[in-house]
C-alpha cells in the first residue's frame, strides 16, 4: 500500500490514442472519446514524462533544463489536472492531503511573466 505522504508518479494514457509530435507540440487523438487535444511544449514535456516512476518532484526538475528557469510544482500539478480532465493519464492523480486543484488563472497571477511557460492542453470535439 502507498503512504499517502508520498509523491505521486503519474502515467500517462498510451492505449486508445494517437499521437504526433508537431514542432515541440504534441497532437492527442483520443479514439475513444473523438477528441483531439494539443499539448503546448510545457504539457507535451510533462505528459511525455509520466512514466509511473517519475515523481512530481523530478518532473519539476526535468523540467527547468529545457524551460532554463526555476519551475514551481504548481506549474506541474496544473498540468497534471488538465491531462487528468481530458483522460490523457491512466488513473486519476492522488492529490496530496489539504492540497487544492490550482487553476491556470490563479498560477497565472501567481507567477505572473513566466505564465508564457504555463502548461496547456487544447481539445477540439472531432
Amino acid at each position: 500500500m502507498k503512504d499517502k505522504t508520498e509523491s505521486p508518479a503519474p502515467r500517462a494514457r498510451k492505449e486508445g490514442l494517437l499521437v504526433q509530435e508537431l514542432h515541440g507540440e504534441v497532437l492527442v487523438y483520443d479514439l475513444d472519446r473523438d477528441k483531439a487535444h494539443c499539448l503546448n511544449p510545457t504539457a507535451a514535456l510533462i505528459w511525455q514524462h509520466c512514466d509511473g516512476q517519475t515523481t512530481i518532484a523530478e518532473l519539476t526538475r526535468l523540467l527547468e533544463k529545457p524551460l532554463a528557469t526555476r519551475v514551481d510544482e504548481d506549474l506541474i500539478w496544473c498540468a497534471l489536472n488538465q491531462l487528468e480532465k481530458d483522460h490523457l493519464l491512466e488513473e486519476p492523480i492522488a492529490w496530496p492531503i489539504g492540497m487544492e486543484r490550482i487553476s491556470r488563472r490563479a498560477l497565472v497571477r501567481r507567477i505572473g511573466m513566466a505564465a508564457v511557460l504555463l502548461p496547456l492542453v487544447t481539445t477540439i470535439v472531432a
